[in-house]
């Protein structure tokens, strides 16, 4: 099956956003944290007690495995109720939009009110110093999510993908768990991961860095080499990095780079359309390219389609196709609504998205005058 667009800009997100440029100083054993969150759904949890057992659960709207897990966790806390508290913390929301992380506090409610009982459990979100990306998930060096912490006696004792915590469970409870091995093979995972992400953490910085100078040699050599040495986990985001490169100073360019490199792989055409689509000022031939690859994608019949007719529409709007812009946001609005009737792409497609699509599509007949 093809991956949809969330997928991939979620893979190329997280890439760009969370490499770990400091020391870890959270690890199994230590202390938990504070928790500093705003409580969005159940009892809110005041302080780590140390004679309680609890789960925290780091997630995204955006992420599709965190909402994948999400029905399983609820299960757990049904099973382990009274036993276990499970605290479910948004974070990285924001990304790299300056704005403060409060504003999505009406996104968030809405999303869990939309996800129900798949998310029955204690639900929160980071605050505005994004407490908990920082000394939590960062200071632990958790570059993705899901990411899930089981604390114990006031102490991290386990820390890991959410698939595993059925067996830790038990493990827990049956007063068989190994600490002390789990701690030395997570740590030695980590610390693999960090030495694969400290180049591509430097290639970023380095190529941020020219691309500001408007040196645009220097960076695109700095990708080409990276591509021969770095590991291959990050072709996808490098490739993505070059592109982008190109998009600044050589739109022609980027275009017959982004083609031929989706030829490799398809589903690229996808990340580099929502790119164009969101930026303005290019050659009309960038908007056609987003265009012709969201149409392909409106097609296929898995594909996430209110959100990419309001991609598709935006891409119009910028290439100043107004009938086509009103006509594909109309689609997003029909589709979208169709699709909260029918229960399909909760927590992703709701009324708050609806509402998104209605403005834009009232911006884009008020142009039309």
């Amino acid at each position: 099956m093809k991956k949809n667009v969330l997928t991939l800009l979620a893979i190329c997100f997280a890439a760009y956003s969370f490499g770990q440029t400091s020391a870890i100083t959270l690890r199994i054993g230590d202390p938990a944290p504070e928790l500093k969150v705003t409580w969005l759904k159940g009892t809110p949890v005041e302080s780590i007690a140390k004679d309680k057992i609890y789960v925290v659960e780091f997630w995204a709207t955006w992420c599709g495995p965190c909402k994948a897990a999400m029905p399983h966790l609820s299960e757990l806390a049904k099973t382990y109720e009274g036993k276990v508290t499970f605290i479910g913390v948004d974070v990285w929301e924001k990304g790299s939009e300056s704005k403060t992380y409060d504003t999505f506090t009406p996104m968030l409610k809405e999303f869990v009110a939309g996800m129900g009982e798949k998310m029955a459990y204690n639900i929160a979100m980071d605050n505005n110093d994004q407490h908990m990306a920082n000394n939590w998930m960062k200071a632990s060096g958790q570059g993705g999510i899901p990411a899930t912490f089981l604390i114990k006696d006031g102490k991290i004792i386990w820390m890991g993908h959410p698939i595993k915590l059925d067996k830790i469970l038990e493990d827990v409870f049956a007063g068989t768990y190994d600490m002390a091995s789990n701690a030395k093979a997570f740590n030695e995972e980590t610390n693999k991961m960090q030495d694969k992400l400290a180049p591509f953490t430097a290639l970023n910085k380095a190529v941020a860095d020219a691309v500001a100078a408007k040196d645009f040699s220097t960076a695109l050599n700095a990708i080409d080499n990276a591509m021969v040495t770095i590991d291959p986990m990050f072709k996808l985001p490098i490739s993505f990095m070059k592109f982008t490169t190109y998009l600044e100073y050589d739109v022609p360019q980027a275009i017959l780079y982004v083609k031929d490199l989706s030829k490799e792989i398809p589903s690229v055409k996808l990340v580099a359309a929502d790119a164009i689509s969101k930026k303005d000022g290019l050659p009309k031939e960038a908007y056609q390219f987003a265009v012709e690859a969201f149409t392909e994608e409106a097609s296929n019949p898995v594909s996430l389609k209110p959100m990419i007719y309001h991609l598709l529409a935006q891409s119009c709007f910028k290439m100043n196709d107004m009938a086509n812009a009103i006509a594909n946001e109309e689609k997003a609005i029909e589709t979208g609504n169709d699709a909260i009737a029918k229960g399909e792409f909760q927590g992703t497609i709701n009324a708050n998205s609806i509402k998104e699509y209605q403005e834009a599509l009232a911006k884009y007949k008020a142009t039309q005058k």
